[in-house]
């Protein structure tokens, strides 16, 4: 009997091989968790049926010249092995992300990395909770996006709902928000309620908030969190009256529609604001002065004025063809600006002397274009008056020029009388570059971040061309990096630092099409490859020939 089994047993520890891997490879069976050691177990046995009964055989075999060498090799792969597993591992500790394509496609904006710092240092729990399909494109695409989130800001919690499946868990998220789950969505939590275990229900939580989105891109996450953690949204008043861009758009494009979304998406509250019927102190967080073509009154200037002196933010777009002026409101800070057209000849758009460019070394250090500046982002101006930053009057107020040209450029003051045909050319009068085109002003308290000092002096930005920003700039030039200036600037003038940066984009679909002639993939994949793969070994037999 021995003998007969004896026979056999070389082929019993094959399949006891076959029986030991295969019990790692089935799933798991209600009722049956036994299943899987009970093969582990006669694996084992079939395989050491052989050295048991043929010692002499199996001795004789590992003795062999082929086996030790074999032998070898096995050491050295379950080493290399090994080594690889050790390295798979510490990189599951440690690890770094390279996105290669075109828009950072596959990457969060780091302007939604200072809201999850942000995020992180306020210590709330926040918790993500999407309601769509399992197994939708949707959601297999959701998952690596939210956990950049989740890596970024361990205060994060993630979790998915179908809403066919889990009607448990959406009961129990309409319990929390008090209303009806959407059938697709993306539900953001400040400080969820624990539940009672004795009732059941959520219990109280005065710092509970809720934000519902309905897309799953970056843009839509992170406007959730922003509204999560803004419970009282900024106010920014757009001035009306003497012929500024407004926010709604417009035939001609001579609007802000473009920013005023971006706005709104950050959580701000905008609201048209008329001086001339200005009878108290003003409510705005920030005001906007986009492009005024007319004169302000005494009182209206004097509005500004006193806004600013107590503390207000003013953001001034200047229209280099308008009327208005705000020399009083500057004159504090040294700021002035020029009644000339700058043109720039070494760097300009296309070649374009009166379209200068901002790029490279025109930025100058300051929280509005340090994240411009690192992503390399160019920026067009057009109809741009040059500022002249000098001494300040005030020792409470502080002028920081943003933005400068080429020391090509200067301030053409006679463009608006040259022939059509005639080439303009610098005069000894005339300012010569490096020019500014966008100063920051702040008082003394704004930089301390403390009050009660001397002076209250607010902030202001001057940005020089207001037509930069302009819905129909936008649309002519195909440029949507100029509105981020505004955007950065309106966050700093509010003191919201966590929102300075390079807002998320609109990701644009990509599909891959398969090719419209059939047999182009039959002979690609039937012939082509068959016959590299018999050609490669064909040289390998010829060479060894």
């Amino acid at each position: 009997m021995r003998e007969r089994i004896g026979a056999i047993a070389p082929y019993l520890a094959v399949f006891g091989l076959i029986l030991a891997v295969g019990s790692f490879l089935i799933p798991p069976v209600d009722g049956m968790t036994w299943l899987p050691t009970a093969l582990q177990a006669a694996g084992g046995a079939m395989i050491l049926a052989w050295p048991f009964l043929q010692p002499d055989v199996f001795r004789d075999m590992l003795g062999a010249r082929q086996a030790r060498f074999g032998g070898n090799a096995v050491l050295l792969t379950i080493a290399v092995l090994g080594v690889v597993g050790v390295i798979n591992y510490l990189g599951t500790l440690r690890y770094a992300r390279l996105d290669v394509t075109e828009g950072q496609r596959f990457s969060i904006s780091n302007q939604t990395r200072q809201i999850l710092d942000d995020l992180s240092d306020r210590g709330d729990d926040i918790r993500l909770t999407a309601i769509v399909t399992n197994g939708s494109s949707e959601a297999t695409d959701l998952v690596p996006l939210v956990e950049q989130y989740t890596g970024e800001a361990g205060n994060i919690s993630f979790d998915m709902v179908d809403p066919d499946l889990d009607r448990l868990q959406l009961l129990a998220i309409q319990q929390r928000t008090g209303d009806p789950p959407p059938r697709r969505g993306l539900l953001a939590e400040m400080n969820p309620p624990a539940i009672n275990p004795e009732t059941g229900e959520p219990e109280a939580s005065q710092d509970y908030r809720n934000e519902v989105v309905y897309s799953f891109d970056e843009q839509a996450i992170t406007e959730a969190l922003v509204k999560l953690t803004r419970t009282e949204p900024s106010v920014v008043g757009f001035v009306i009256g003497h012929g500024e861009m407004g926010t709604d758009p417009d035939s001609e494009g001579r609007s802000l529609s473009a920013v005023a979304q971006q706005l709104e998406r950050l959580s701000y509250q905008i609201e048209p604001v008329n001086l001339s019927t200005v009878t108290e102190t003003l409510d705005a967080d920030v005001l906007v002065v986009a492009g005024a073509q007319r004169s302000y009154t005494d009182a209206e200037l004097q509005a500004l004025q006193t806004y600013v002196e107590g503390g207000g933010a003013v953001l001034l777009l200047l229209d280099g063809q308008g009327e208005a002026r705000f020399d009083a409101l500057l004159a504090p800070s040294g700021v002035r600006v020029r009644d000339d057209d700058v043109l720039d000849p070494l760097r300009s758009y296309q070649g374009v002397a009166n379209l200068p460019v901002i790029a490279e070394d025109g930025y100058l250090f300051h929280e509005i274009t340090r994240d411009l500046e690192q992503e390399g982002l160019n920026l067009i101006f057009f109809n741009a008056a040059s500022l002249d930053v000098g001494d300040s009057l005030l020792e409470s107020v502080s002028a920081t020029p943003l933005l400068q040209t080429s020391e090509e450029a200067w301030g053409e003051t006679g463009l608006a009388t040259l022939a059509p045909d005639a080439q303009p050319s610098k005069d000894p009068d005339e300012a010569v570059g490096p020019l500014s085109l966008a100063v920051a002003i702040e008082g003394a308290d704004a930089v301390e971040g403390e009050g009660g000092g001397a002076s209250s002096y607010g902030r202001i930005v001057v940005i020089s061309g207001a037509e930069m920003a302009s819905d129909a700039f936008i649309e002519r030039f195909q440029w949507p990096y100029n509105p981020l200036l505004v955007l950065n600037s309106i966050n700093w003038l509010t003191q919201d630092e966590a929102l300075i940066g390079i807002p998320a984009v609109a990701q644009d679909e990509r599909p891959l099409e398969a090719p419209q002639n059939p047999w182009l993939l039959i002979l690609s994949t039937a012939l082509l490859m068959p016959a590299v793969v018999a050609g490669l070994g064909f040289y390998v037999f010829w060479s060894r020939r």
